[in-house]
């Protein structure tokens, strides 16, 4: 079996194969694409669903046992970055109740003896 191609006619032949091919894998990788992030999309609901009802299932737990309760605070307290940011809240919370105290205070004085 004998062609007649010449090189040009078999350059434009491995040419137009070369671009099929890359199609076919451009295709192939949009194919991919879509499922990965349709899968990541679907995956993801389920975890936020997920870690919603563990939530809500381990506080209704502290709410109720008192010694798993006792355990979480004492876990929580261990952590030295919490207990110095919970210590500046309780600060802020206890100078705000102060500055509204002095200013009551203040204000029943200057109305003067009436009661």
């Amino acid at each position: 079996m004998q062609t007649n191609l010449n090189n040009g006619d078999i350059i434009a032949l491995a040419s137009s194969y070369m671009s099929y091919a890359n199609i076919i894998i451009v295709v192939a990788a949009l194919i991919v694409a879509a499922i990965t992030i349709g899968l990541t999309l679907y995956y993801n609901r389920d975890k936020k669903k997920i870690i919603s009802e563990v939530t809500y299932n381990i506080l209704n737990k502290i709410a109720d046992d008192e010694q798993m309760r006792n355990t979480f605070i004492n876990r929580i307290l261990e952590n030295e970055n919490f207990k110095q940011e919970f210590e500046r809240m309780v600060d802020i919370h206890i100078s705000d109740k102060m500055d509204r105290l002095v200013d009551e205070n203040q204000e029943v004085s200057s109305i003067g003896g009436l009661k």
